[in-house]
């Protein structure tokens, strides 16, 4: 079953990279996510996500379903990988805990589309995931190994009971489009959605940066190759959950004892951070805020950091 599902990802993944020619572009785009940095160590605990952008994934089949640009578009194609692990409040008890975010990780592998339109100052995402929730997701083994490197910290004791293994599919799909466009001033509306496992969602929200900056709208790679960009941002958007398997199990484990039989389907997210930007490396600092996601639960809070490199 392993091995059936380790190919169909090369076939939907890496059909015809060998044999083409070295990309024109590249870069690595790199997220590291936890919560550590507010004292607490629950709810959504730690995030690796990693976008390998180059022409190596334009002929990729995938990019057949995701969504259509015009010829005048900047667009990006890359690979994603990304893995994320959610524990409960209470980690030095091996007893299976109720009415509490379960133990639980996923590990998607993705293949994503960018595209900006700087007449139109719209930019659209789209990307299609494959992966696995549960123990081969391995959110145990990384978490208690990070867990033994800290001096003040040990190893959790109750991921025997996480969620169990299930198949992951989801369809990420985003519309944002620039409001307001400034000097030292920008904002931009998004609507965004996700579709499947793990998550299933609708998003609508604003993104707003203040400070020096190039055009948003230029691309990614584009708009880095001119003057030093040094800004402060954020972003508040409200989120309608449908479905999220990290609490509720996954699709082929519904009768998992420890999932949460209700969630809250209306949640809010704000995020702030400051960036630099110049040449070649980007680097960025967030902080995120998110809204109780089940009753009883509390808002919970995370620090990212970013880092950005062209090859």
């Amino acid at each position: 079953m392993k091995r059936i599902f380790f190919n169909i990802i090369l076939v939907l993944f890496f059909t015809d990279l060998l044999g083409q020619q070295m990309p024109t572009y590249q870069f690595v785009d790199f997220k590291f996510s936890n919560d550590f940095v507010f004292g607490t160590d629950k709810y959504y605990s730690n995030g690796i996500e990693l976008n390998l952008c180059g022409n190596f994934m334009k002929k990729s089949p995938v990019n057949q379903i995701l969504l259509p640009n015009s010829l005048s578009d900047i667009v990006y194609f890359s690979v994603t990988f990304t893995h994320k692990i959610y524990t409960p409040t209470e980690l030095f008890t091996s007893e299976l805990q109720f009415n509490d975010q379960p133990y639980a990780a996923y590990l998607l592998l993705g293949s994503r589309k960018e595209s900006y339109n700087f007449e139109k100052r719209v930019k659209l995402i789209s990307e299609l995931q494959l992966g696995v929730i549960g123990p081969m997701a391995g959110g145990k083994q990384v978490q208690n190994t990070i867990h033994s490197l800290l001096p003040t910290s040990r190893p959790a004791e109750g991921w025997s009971n996480q969620i169990d293994n299930s198949f992951a599919l989801q369809y990420n799909a985003s519309v944002e489009k620039g409001l307001i466009s400034k000097k030292v001033l920008e904002f931009n509306g998004i609507i965004s959605g996700a579709v499947g496992a793990p998550h299933t969602e609708f998003d609508v929200g604003g993104y707003l940066r203040v400070g020096l900056f190039n055009n948003y709208f230029e691309g990614t790679r584009n708009s880095r190759a001119k003057k030093m960009q040094l800004y402060i941002f954020g972003s508040a958007t409200y989120k309608f959950v449908a479905y999220n398997a990290v609490l509720e199990g996954g699709l082929f484990n519904q009768d998992a004892p420890n999932k949460l039989k209700s969630i809250n389907h209306s949640l809010a997210e704000i995020i702030s951070g400051i960036a630099f930007d110049f040449k070649t490396i980007k680097v960025e600092f967030e902080q995120h805020m998110l809204t109780p996601q089940f009753k009883g639960a509390t808002k919970h809070s995370w620090g990212s950091v970013r880092f950005v490199v062209d090859f």
